[in-house]
This record gives structure tokens, sequence and C-alpha cells, in this order.
């Protein structure tokens, strides 16, 4: 269950569905969700804000013989915590601001009565970022009942030589995607086209997305004199991101510790992008293994994020691999077919007592991992 159903978890409800006998999906709140693919045939899908539904949800949080909890009210934990039934809590990290808020008792209490009360209880998580596990932890929270999940988008199968020859671009292509806020700095963007652009290296940089900084990031660009090197495109349909993904050499994720998880990074990389993201994103840990799927650069480090896009841009054979890479990573392991059968067999492990045998992807075990991990 979650707030609303959203494109970035119609394919995983499909995979369920396929995997379990009976299959809801509650939202939670009633909700504009335009701009949401929600399924022509979604009967899987019950209101809990529908005064009509409302008891059905509630039967189908006691009898259910597992739920995963997202974005919902705490007294639907707690109901079925008095059953002590198996259940996950689907997060992000909690401390998006620092650990530090810990300190604050507003905001371990509210951590608290979200999770941690429920330590010995049969709960887990499905950690949605690299970092939840280690939040957890700072409240005791036992490591051993975390397990690394995501964001599931589409995934499209490519006939990867046909993907490649999309990407023969007369300059090297940049594409970043976002909305234009302060924590997911697409001025390090700029900054990026400018060390390019005075080290005289041929590239074009174009920006998909809209929010309250684009104004600034265009002023921006005339002032540094980049806009016959950078592209304000304005916001695109999810099928023109993909698009742009398909043609894309490089994709650039530079989202602080606030970006939850990311999931145009998984777009990205199924798309055959070779992906520079920020070490701050969520997704980056569980999806980028450094120099070989991807890259990494410390935020918001400008001459690492500099020096790693130029390796992209001067070694071609290094950028097919790791664009060949990136697109197998998606297609073989982080996807929602694969995420719904892990999550069916650790399932089973833990009904039956026995230990996690999911060594990598989804449902496998989180690892306890700092903020300040890279060190590049």
């Amino acid at each position: 269950m979650s707030n609303i159903l959203n494109h970035h978890q119609i394919e995983l409800c499909k995979e369920f569905q396929k995997q379990f006998d009976d299959f809801y999906f509650v939202t939670t709140e009633d909700v504009d969700t335009i701009g949401y693919q929600v399924s022509q045939d979604a009967k899987y899908v019950l209101h809990y804000y529908d005064s009509n539904e409302k008891e059905k949800v509630k039967k189908e949080v006691i009898e259910a013989d597992v739920v995963i909890f997202g974005s919902c009210p705490n007294d639907l934990i707690s109901l079925r915590m008095e059953y002590n039934k198996l259940s996950f809590l689907y997060s992000e990290h909690f401390l998006k601001k620092g650990a530090w808020r810990l300190c604050i008792p507003r905001t371990r209490k509210k951590i608290m009565k979200r999770i941690g009360q429920y330590s010995d209880k049969n709960i887990y998580v499905l950690c949605a970022s690299a970092y939840t596990a280690y939040d957890l932890s700072l409240i005791g929270f036992p490591k051993e009942k975390c397990f690394k999940w995501g964001y599931f988008p589409e995934m499209k199968n490519y006939k990867m030589n046909e993907l490649l020859e999309m990407k023969k671009n007369k300059k090297f292509e940049i594409l970043w995607v976002g909305r234009f806020l302060d924590w997911k700095h697409p001025e390090l963007a700029i900054k990026l086209a400018e060390k390019l652009c005075s080290n005289k290296i041929i590239f074009e940089m174009i920006m998909i997305g809209d929010g309250p900084l684009k104004e600034k990031i265009r002023k921006l660009l005339e002032k540094k004199e980049l806009k016959n090197y950078v592209h304000l495109a304005g916001t695109k349909t999810p099928l023109q991101v993909r698009e742009y993904m398909e043609k894309a050499d490089m994709f650039l994720m530079t989202s602080n510790y606030y970006e939850g998880w990311g999931a145009v990074i998984n777009e990205a990389m199924n798309s055959g992008c070779a992906v520079l993201a920020s070490h701050t994103a969520g997704a980056t840990p569980y999806l980028i293994d450094d120099g070989l799927n991807g890259a990494v650069f410390k935020f918001p480090d400008i001459n690492m994020l500099y020096a790693k896009t130029k390796k992209y841009i001067e070694s071609t054979d290094y950028l097919k691999r790791t664009q060949i890479m990136a697109n197998k990573s998606i297609s073989d392991i982080w996807n929602a077919k694969n995420a719904a059968l892990n999550f069916k067999e650790l399932v089973n492990l833990i009904n039956e007592d026995r230990k996690n045998c999911i060594e990598f992807g989804p449902c496998s075990p989180a690892e306890i991992l700092k903020k300040n991990w890279y060190k590049g």
C-alpha cells in the first residue's frame, strides 16, 4: 500500500499479480494523479480513503499473508502488528537532513512510532535507499531485518547494437533530467559545462524539467555564455524522456541526500546511458558499481565530476563497455520481475526460518552504509 499508485509502481504491481494468487494495491490518499498512468485493468486497487472500501482494506491488512506498507497511516501498521503477521515497511531513508536530527525528540519519536517500536516484531524493511539501514541502525533496529529494494520503473528490452547505434551523436551528449530544485543541484551541471568549455572539449548538454530554479539557471547560462552548449528542453512526458535517454551518451545525476532514490538512474541505465551520479543519491550505491556499469562522483566535487566526464569522452571503449553493462544491470537484476521473484523467495525464506540466500539485487541483505562512504 502507498498514498497513490504512480507510473513507477505499475510494473511491480503487474509482477506481483503474476507471483501471488491474490494481490491488492491500497491507495491511502484521494489526490490528483494527473501525469501518472494507472493500469486500465487495475482491479487490484483498493481505496482506503473511500468509506465503502475502508473496512475491506482493514480486513485485508489483518488477514493477508504478507503486507508491504509504503506511505500510509501508522494505525494500519499498528493494526497489523497486533496480530504480528509478516509485514514489510517500504521506505527511503529517514534522516535526509542528517543523523543529527535524531537529537530532536520529535524526529526520534516519529521514527520510533513508524518502525522502531516493532524491532522485535514480525516486520522487516525494504530499503528504497542505500542509507535506510544506517538510519535505522541509529535507533537500534536490527540490520539483519533490512533488505535492498528501490523503485522499478518500466524496463524496455533493447537490442544493444541498435541502442548503441542510436547514440552515434556528432557531439558527446550529456543528459540531465529532474525538477529544478535546490537539492537537485542543477548548477553543478552548469559548472561541469563551463569546465568542459574552458578545456575546449566538444559536447552538448540537454537539461529536461522545470521548477523554481529554472530561470536562475537560464540567466547563469547567459552569463557564462553557455547557451550554445547547454539546452533547456523544458518539461517532457516519461516517453519523451526515454527517447532522449536512448540517444544520450551520458546521464548526469547531481542530487544531494534529499534524493531518496532517483528512478531516472534506473531508466537511464536501461536506456544504455553511461551514468555519472552523485554518491549522495539513494539509488547510487545499489545500482552503480563505480567504473564498471557507471561512475560515481563525490558530491559536490566539481573536479571529480569533470575528471569522470572527461574519461567517458576520451575513452570510447570505456564508454561503450559502461553503456552495455548499465543496460545489463537493469535487464538482469534491477527490474520489477526480478524484484517480485526475489520478494516471493524472501517471504518463503522468512516463513520457513531459513537463511537469506539472495546474494545481490532486490531483497539481498542491506549493509550499513554511512553517508560519507565514497572516497573516490
